[in-house]
């Protein structure tokens, strides 16, 4: 009987660590992304509707990086008033951009390029992302 449970317990243990060990493996590769990062947004607005628009300015952010809902998502808040959630996968390939237009990497672990592009029909706004993690 002591034999058993002995066994039971060292079974318990073992299965209790490798366990962990692979959930924190699985996060790993977020690591080297997440934190406070320090944003240089370029953003463009065109509209040629009657009245026509056109907006060009440079926006410095301190924003961050951290894991979405679940561990295959980042949210990225670039500005203020502006985020991203992108899939990422665990060679740090980002995916699931707003529009065929859009894309962007990482550079290194320190290092983000994104454009970002939405409109269409006689306008758009482009959103050109350069990220440094502080």
């Amino acid at each position: 009987m002591k034999n058993i449970i002995k066994t039971l317990l060292i079974i318990t243990i073992i299965s209790s660590i490798y366990s962990c060990t692979k959930d924190s493996e699985e996060s790993l590769y977020h690591a080297n992304y997440l934190g406070n990062w320090q944003f240089t947004t370029t953003e463009t607005e065109l509209n040629t509707d009657s009245i026509g628009y056109y907006k060009h300015d440079t926006v410095v952010y301190n924003g961050n990086i951290k894991l979405g809902v679940d561990k295959s998502k980042i949210v990225i808040t670039y500005m203020q008033n502006n985020s991203i959630t992108l899939d990422i996968d665990d060679n740090g390939t980002l995916s699931n951009f707003p529009s065929v237009h859009s894309g962007g990497k990482f550079i290194g672990n320190n290092n983000l390029q994104l454009y970002l592009r939405w409109g269409g029909q006689g306008g758009y706004v482009v959103h050109e992302i350069s990220g440094v993690k502080q």
